[in-house]
């Protein structure tokens, strides 16, 4: 599925293939990923380089821009006038316009780790004797930054065990992108607990298996949740895609992929349906249930 990669995480045209420059326009929208990873001119340079390697593709003109209001990107989605060509959001911006995306959306990718279904962990230190969630009170918690979603999950938890959000329990949280490093301190007790995908729970035992004779995981997520996802606009032009997809799948470039995917900390890409992840929303739909008992 690597192959696909860029056969969405990166591609579209705002001008027709065939300009009289031989230049095609490529807008990329970004929404609430972390800037310390995904910045503009990560993007804008990972698809340059691409590209480059394009014959028909060589001269194209890349231009990447972070949205900061959710309502205007919707609205711009939807829109007949392309303000983009390709929009990568969080999955919690997603699941909470699942409809919207899925009617006026044109095709999905699902930008992803190892896996394509998202499984949450929350890690803990074995010296901590508590077996429910109210024994996390006023204890130390590290989250993923830009990762909304992790903290619905443990939302949910507290809110189906306590009848309380977690954050009446958990006072001192701190959010961080370092998630590897963060699984480290809760090792060498510098905090708590750690939210962290599966993923990074199994590479950092792998690393060093010691790591699981102090840390273990104290509860799990289903995997059922989306990573990053990537949506075109419906007015992208199908030229483009396939002019892009015939780079793409050629075994011959694969390792070329795989080094360029190394400065978004990405594994791979894989097309997405769309009733993928549905169970996530059906989640992320009883969650907003929970919330609203509460208030």
């Amino acid at each position: 599925m690597l192959k696909y990669f860029l056969l969405i995480f990166f591609i579209i045209s705002t001008n027709s293939l065939a300009s009289k420059t031989n230049e095609v326009s490529l807008e990329i929208a970004l929404y609430g990923l972390d800037k310390n990873t995904a910045s503009d001119k990560t993007v804008k340079k990972i698809l340059l380089k691409i590209f480059q390697k394009i014959d028909e593709l060589e001269n194209i003109k890349v231009n990447a821009f972070f949205y900061k209001d959710e309502k205007k990107l919707i609205n711009n989605f939807i829109s007949e006038e392309k303000k983009f060509d390709i929009l990568y959001t969080v999955p919690l911006t997603y699941l909470k316009n699942y409809e919207t995306f899925n009617k006026y959306g044109k095709d999905f990718i699902i930008l992803r780790n190892h896996n394509k279904y998202v499984q949450y962990y929350l890690i803990k230190n074995k010296k901590l004797k508590i077996k429910s969630l109210k024994g996390m009170k006023n204890k130390k918690l590290i989250t993923p930054s830009s990762d909304e979603l992790s903290r619905i999950w443990l939302d949910s938890l507290f809110l189906k065990e306590t009848n309380k959000p977690y954050t009446f329990y958990i006072k001192n949280e701190k959010q961080d992108f370092k998630m590897y490093k963060k699984v480290l301190d809760v090792y060498f007790n510098k905090t708590d607990f750690v939210i962290v995908p599966k993923h990074i729970w199994d590479t950092t035992i792998e690393l060093n298996p010691k790591i699981t004779n102090k840390l273990e995981i104290f509860r799990k997520s289903k995997a059922i949740f989306p990573g990053i996802i990537g949506a075109f606009h419906r007015k992208v032009d199908e030229k483009f895609i396939n002019t892009y997809n015939s780079f793409i799948i050629d075994p011959n470039n694969e390792e070329y992929m795989q080094n360029i995917l190394n400065l978004v900390k990405l594994y791979g890409v894989e097309i997405m349906n769309k009733n993928d992840y549905s169970k996530a929303l059906d989640f992320y739909l009883d969650y907003e249930k929970m919330i609203k008992k509460v208030k």
